[in-house]
């Protein structure tokens, strides 16, 4: 009950169950986007302290995941080809910043020939 009235979702007498399901579905959606968000910052920790297979990791398997829409998608994109390109896994990288649609879909295609230029 103290954790209802915290989030604001407490029913009240007189609320529709309809009200009161959409309350709550859309406190819900705000702690995802917030763990989301906490999530991505943490796997740029990773990248920044060198890390790199930790960030990996955490954009791979946290941030990036099919079934979610987060509004880090495209930096969590990029940043996961960084990633790459420090571990080695060049193709996988070039492959990364060629994607379609991004908003800096031509400075990643730049960074791309120029990763494939590398030895």
């Amino acid at each position: 009950v103290e954790l209802q009235k915290q989030y604001g979702i407490r029913r009240e007498l007189g609320v529709s169950s309809e009200i009161y399901d959409r309350q709550v579905e859309q406190v819900q959606s705000l702690m995802r986007q917030g763990k989301n968000t906490a999530t991505y910052w943490l796997s740029l920790i990773q990248f920044e302290t060198e890390r790199f297979d930790l960030a990996r990791s955490w954009l791979e398997t946290r941030v990036l995941l099919p079934n979610q829409t987060s509004r880090w998608q495209d930096a969590a994109e990029f940043n996961l080809a960084r990633s790459l390109e420090r571990l080695g896994e060049s193709d996988r990288a070039i492959e990364l910043y060629k994607s379609e649609g991004n908003p800096q879909e031509h400075g990643n295609r730049i960074r791309a020939r120029l990763l494939a230029r590398d030895p």
